[in-house]
């Protein structure tokens, strides 16, 4: 699950940057895997929930409300991303959200709807076809 650090307030990073630098490290995971020869493993693009408006605002400066509304764009854009490169994708946004008091992480609760929905996915691969 990658993104939230990247909407910090000090990068000045584009949601599109975001997920075009999500889709730079597929693509050298699967150039990596190409030149070994192996086939690429499965992966999931976790999407983090989007930011509350209490994220770090006012502790630290890390986040701002240009950070929240980038955070909000991601989803879609890490969708499409994973569609690209033939990656299950998850909105956790969709599962769960950051913990209302501190903003940035999940709770105990989050963690576990978070497992159950990432089990979820990884139940439902086909693993025969990769022992094959």
């Amino acid at each position: 699950m990658l993104g939230t650090n990247d909407v910090k307030v000090e990068y000045h990073a584009t949601p599109s940057q975001i997920a075009s630098g999500l889709g730079q490290m597929i693509r050298e995971l699967y150039q990596h895997y190409k030149l070994l020869q192996l086939d690429p493993p499965k992966l999931i693009v976790v999407c983090p929930p989007p930011l509350e408006e209490t994220a770090g605002i006012n502790s630290e400066g890390m986040f701002d409300l240009q950070s929240v509304a980038a955070s909000h764009e991601l989803a879609e854009l890490y969708r499409q991303t994973a569609q690209t490169y033939s990656c299950c994708f998850l909105d956790a946004g969709k599962v769960t959200r950051f913990d209302m008091q501190e903003g940035i992480h999940l709770n105990i609760n989050g963690h576990l709807l978070l497992a159950k929905a990432i089990a979820g996915i990884i139940s439902g691969m086909n693993w025969l076809e990769r022992l094959e």
